[in-house]
């Protein structure tokens, strides 16, 4: 059966964990890199050339039917004829030998059988749990002669994790490989540049760098609470403030007080977070914040309201922003672009520029805390990941704020005495040198 031989065709950069022969061979991989095709190249090859039963485990079974119908079936169209796919059993048959097809959302049906060969994919996702490899993967692998490959993206640090550590130490059963986005043929140097400028960091490290990070899915994982949350400073002179609101419904009316030290410092020091507010409710709360500040309107720099403002209510026909200009209120739309505002909070949290009063503002901390990327079935956050959209109201106000003060904004000054300095439109004039200016021909231009 020499005619049934395929050709299998690897990228350089894999092939040490394509043909290392340890028992347990552990590769976490950046997304793209093509690791899901190359190790279904491999279980083909090695099931046919040992004519062996194997196995490969995925997330879930919606996954198994995609990747038959994209990655094995084009595979093996060469001699499609001599192999069978049974869709609800997930088992595919080939010349020699046959792959059984399982996934950890239905573990009992793994059960029960040794096999010589196996995949796990997605192992980030599939070892959150260990009971699925100590209990029901485990023993149909440990067999001498087996061979199991562990691939897939870091997902914190799980088993996952723990298994890439021994393949890195003296354990003689374990080999690890691990590939980011760069060792990938698939990836040009524009699009890499491209995706880094617009990921968040710790989205990068673990997507596109293969980095077990310890804190999978949050978006704020820098935020310390004993480094961030402090109560502002004394008030002084050269303090600016800020106001930035996010408007709704249902979805409550979120709203921070803000303020800013002349190094750029930002310290949130007033917060609230009701639903079902009216405009006149909302402009009630907006009063009261400042007042329990002792602010005036005119002493808030800027009022930033989330841009969804501008659309109008279908029972007052006026947008939230407008009846809110019309209360007195100077709101300017936010600027709303979600990655470069992530990346803007990020910075400033880094760079301990951003500070909560915890005892004034508990709900923002509780919200920065818990804030965290959407998560898919298949264990990824996907291309272009998105926030989890349940409790990121006062969050959202934090990012507007963020965004809208790009280190532009003046400062009062003062003198030698801590005295402010008057501006020169404030200057006094002496009238007589005004009329003597005039009559000499002078302007005043």
């Amino acid at each position: 059966m020499t005619d049934l031989n395929l050709e299998f065709n690897y990228p350089e950069f894999i092939l040490p964990a394509i043909n290392s022969d340890k028992h347990f061979v552990v590769v976490p991989a950046a997304r793209q890199v093509g690791k899901t095709y190359n190790f279904a190249q491999w279980i083909i090859r090695e099931t046919m050339r040992l004519n062996c039963p194997s196995l490969w485990v995925d997330t879930v079974h919606t996954n198994i039917d995609k990747y038959i119908e994209r990655y094995f079936k084009p595979l093996l169209k060469p001699i499609s004829s001599y192999c069978d796919w049974n869709a609800q059993k997930k088992i595919l048959k080939l010349p020699r030998g046959y792959i059984d097809f399982g996934s950890a959302q239905k573990p009992e049906n793994l059960e029960g059988f040794n096999y010589k060969r196996a995949v796990l994919n997605e192992a980030g996702h599939i070892l959150k749990k260990d009971s699925l490899w100590h209990n029901t993967i485990m023993p149909m692998i440990k067999a001498e002669d087996n061979q199991t490959r562990i691939i897939g993206t870091p997902k914190g640090q799980n088993l996952f994790y723990e298994l890439f550590l021994r393949g890195l130490s003296d354990d003689p059963e374990y080999d690890s490989f691990q590939y980011t986005v760069y060792d990938s043929p698939y990836w040009s140097a524009k699009q890499i540049e491209d995706v880094r400028k617009k990921t968040p960091e710790l989205i990068w490290k673990q997507e596109y760098m293969a980095s077990f990070e310890a804190f999978a899915g949050m978006i704020y994982p820098d935020f310390k609470e004993e480094i961030h949350c402090k109560a502002s400073p004394e008030r002084k002179v050269t303090d600016i403030f800020f106001v930035s609101l996010d408007p709704g419904w249902e979805h409550p009316t979120a709203c921070i007080l803000a303020k800013e030290d002349l190094e750029g410092n930002l310290f949130v020091i007033d917060e609230f977070r009701e639903s079902h507010l009216h405009v006149g409710d909302i402009s009630r709360y907006l009063q009261s914040m400042l007042v329990r500040n002792g602010l005036k309107e005119e002493d808030i720099e800027m009022f930033i309201i989330d841009p969804s403002g501008r659309k109008t209510d279908q029972t007052s026909g006026q947008s939230i922003l407008f009846q809110l200009q019309e209360e007195g209120w100077g709101f300017v739309p936010a600027n709303n672009d979600l990655m470069p505002g992530i990346s803007r909070v990020t910075r400033m949290i880094r760079e301990n520029r951003l500070f909560i009063d915890k005892n004034r503002c508990p709900l923002l901390v509780e919200e920065i805390k818990n804030y965290h990327w959407k998560e898919f079935n298949d264990g990824s956050y996907g291309m272009n990941p998105t926030p989890y959209k349940i409790g990121d109201d006062l969050v959202d106000t934090v990012r507007y704020l963020c965004m809208a003060r790009p280190d532009y904004f003046e400062h009062p000054k003062v003198n030698i005495y801590g005295e402010l300095e008057k501006e020169e439109d404030d200057e006094e004039v002496d009238v007589n040198d005004s009329i003597d200016n005039l009559m000499s021909g002078d302007s005043f231009i």
